[in-house]
């Protein structure tokens, strides 16, 4: 996960917001019927003094260029985190507003999922908990509860999409083969000896815990370092919370002390996603002298998860295309696109029965209790800002990795075409940018990146 961030995008002398940052919940409440977040206030009042700034530049900005959006962005995660505030000592008749004002910020922010897409991923979903009804190892009552759940969600009008659409999801999945197939050799001659840094004298099979990752974060790290000159200034260290995430205005990378242990074979996909993407795209625009694309261009969030999931997926994240697409229907069930908005509490139960049956499927050993965090930390991340209780406001971040990683299949399949796949790869890591975006390409032309060399 990159925080996203816009140095100096505030007004003059403006701190950068980490608004996920800010409305990261406590891990004594995370399990609690109420949200808690203990960054939420301090962040507030540090950016609060900024804000006129931020409103000034947004008025002084042309509608249509890189700086107006820049401004609008600023503008908006600072409401977003100052209604979140707002939210907390909310009087009980005052909470859904402010909750619906929450969420359509967080759309403005990160975008939504797409009704007719997620209504597809879910009767997928559907056709996979009643194809494991006949499987002998799995929790029959469990399963046919999580086949009724995306049954009823799904209602009666739904149709199966026309005949076409499997010829075209062959074409995808195709595309995606080959892509995955380019990007592992691509990443292996070039970052080889990094990735076997993360993993070396340790058992693939062995279950790491925090400080082993971060250890293990900063040793790739280290080979980079050596590499290049560029990444001098970049740390690995244990922050606050579950999440991993690059935090590139502060040329660090926090890994989460409350995460949970995990497999040591997994480990270099998801440095390839957080040090190879989100890190990488920063110090390539930082050498350059650009600062806005160092810490990202308005709009690049989504574009940028799709690159670490394809990165993911290539180095060997087997498991990526389930976990990106399950987040997007997840956040599309909180938002009610399939009838009423869930609460925290009612996607936690469908959350932790797909994770059990995905579990017992896969073969994987995991405790029933670990399930049970692992469902409620990503259940969490959707209610980022929200109370967490009855009154739902929902944080849409997580329906950018799949909208990205549509959106990365599709422009660099035609890139890789036009020009070659390491010449279109080089260039979509040259900063955190859209390349499918007309703004983005040009302001990457004018600090001299341009797709053709």
């Amino acid at each position: 996960m990159s925080v996203p961030h816009a140095q100096a995008s505030g007004g003059a002398g403006a701190p950068p917001i980490d608004i996920l940052g800010a409305v990261r919940p406590g891990a004594a409440s995370a399990k609690q019927d109420i949200l808690h977040y203990p960054q939420l206030a301090a962040a507030v009042a540090q950016a609060a003094p900024f804000q006129p700034a931020r409103l000034a530049r947004l008025r002084a900005a042309k509608p249509g260029t890189l700086e107006y959006d820049a401004a609008l962005r600023e503008v908006r995660r600072f409401d977003f985190i100052r209604t979140s505030l707002d939210l907390q000592s909310a009087p009980p008749n005052g909470r859904q507003k402010l909750s619906d004002e929450l969420t359509q910020l967080s759309i403005a922010i990160f975008g939504a999922p797409n009704r007719r897409i997620a209504r597809e991923i879910v009767h997928e979903e559907l056709q996979a908990a009643n194809r494991m009804l006949g499987l002998p190892f799995v929790d029959r009552a469990q399963c046919e509860w999580l086949a009724a759940f995306y049954a009823e969600k799904l209602g009666d009008a739904f149709t199966l999409p026309a005949p076409e659409y499997s010829s075209v999801i062959a074409q995808k999945s195709a595309a995606i083969a080959a892509l995955t197939q380019k990007m592992h050799g691509y990443l292996r001659q070039n970052y080889g000896d990094v990735l076997d840094a993360v993993t070396a004298n340790g058992e693939a099979s062995s279950e790491i815990a925090p400080p082993e990752i971060a250890a293990r974060f900063a040793a790739g790290l280290a080979v980079l370092q050596k590499r290049d000159a560029a990444w001098a200034a970049w740390k690995v260290e244990l922050g606050e919370g579950d999440a991993l995430r690059v935090a590139a205005n502060a040329q660090k990378i926090f890994v989460g002390e409350h995460r949970q242990p995990m497999a040591l074979a997994a480990l270099p996909a998801l440095f390839g996603h957080e040090v190879l993407v989100h890190a990488l795209r920063s110090v390539q625009a930082s050498a350059r002298g650009d600062a806005l694309a160092a810490v990202g261009l308005p709009g690049y969030v989504a574009f940028e998860e799709g690159v670490g999931c394809l990165v993911e997926l290539a180095i060997g994240g087997n498991d990526t295309l389930e976990k990106i697409r399950s987040r997007y229907v997840d956040v599309a069930l909180a938002l009610g696109m399939f009838g009423e908005p869930l609460t925290r509490r009612e996607l936690f139960e469908a959350v932790r029965a797909r994770l059990m049956l995905q579990a017992k499927v896969s073969g994987k050993r995991a405790p029933s209790q670990a399930l049970e965090t692992r469902a409620w930390q990503s259940v969490n991340r959707v209610y980022r800002g929200s109370l967490g209780n009855g009154t739902v406001g929902v944080c849409t971040k997580d329906c950018t990795y799949y909208n990205g990683f549509e959106s990365v299949i599709s422009w660099l399949d035609d890139a890789a075409q036009t020009a070659g796949f390491a010449t279109a790869y080089d260039y979509m890591l040259a900063g955190k940018f859209d390349p499918g975006d007309l703004l983005h390409a040009a302001h990457m032309h004018e600090n001299g990146v341009d797709f053709w060399h």
